[in-house]
């Protein structure tokens, strides 16, 4: 099986125990499945701590976003609510399992910032509809909330990918033009 379709089915698989498990109430049984996502992912890494880097930044952008989300009023996650203003830790996770795309089976999106920030656009809101049908979340408003997603989403996607550049420990499953578009600094891959 290629580096791209395991990257595919474990995202999606990680993807499904995270909203399962929240809609049910048991949210960490998600972040189990996170775990070993991330796991799989870094030992595949030529460098787990651009991989690592590249997570670590993921989750604070996505604790950030959800947060504001969730203290506005646009998401309620119920009973799974994080602690104050802060965003649930599962949905956190989600951001990580999301990272762990970008430099595999998103990484076709390097270069072409106005084709991530639509896809963005689209996929987030698709995204949130899907946790929002299995239980995890709500939205308070069934028109705007997606819309604010959705812009969100054409900001934060970009600058994900912007950010898979720097921090990209698969760089060495990259081929042909490929390799070409997404060339690594020097100074960051540390290859001289």
């Amino acid at each position: 099986m290629s580096h791209i379709a395991l990257n595919i089915i474990l995202f999606k698989l990680g993807w499904l125990a995270c909203v399962i498990s929240a809609a049910k109430g048991v949210p960490g049984a998600g972040m189990v499945a996170v775990a070993a996502v991330v796991a799989i992912h870094l030992s595949s890494a030529r460098s787990a701590q651009l991989s690592a880097k590249l997570l670590v930044s993921a989750a604070a952008i996505g604790l950030f976003w959800e947060s504001v989300l969730a203290s506005a009023g646009w998401l309620d996650y119920g009973a799974n609510h994080g602690p104050g203003v802060l965003a649930p830790f599962w949905i956190v996770g989600m951001w990580v399992l999301f990272a762990t795309t970008l430099n595999l089976s998103f990484r076709w999106l390097k270069g072409r910032l106005a084709v991530a920030a639509l896809f963005g656009a689209i996929g987030g809101p698709l995204a949130f509809f899907g946790g929002a049908k299995l239980g995890a979340v709500s939205f308070s408003d069934p028109v705007w909330t997606p819309v604010v997603i959705g812009v969100g989403w054409a900001l934060l996607m970009p600058l994900m990918v912007y950010l898979s550049r720097y921090f990209d420990g698969h760089h060495h499953l990259a081929t042909g033009a490929d390799r070409q578009l997404v060339a690594i600094p020097a100074e960051v891959s540390g290859e001289r």
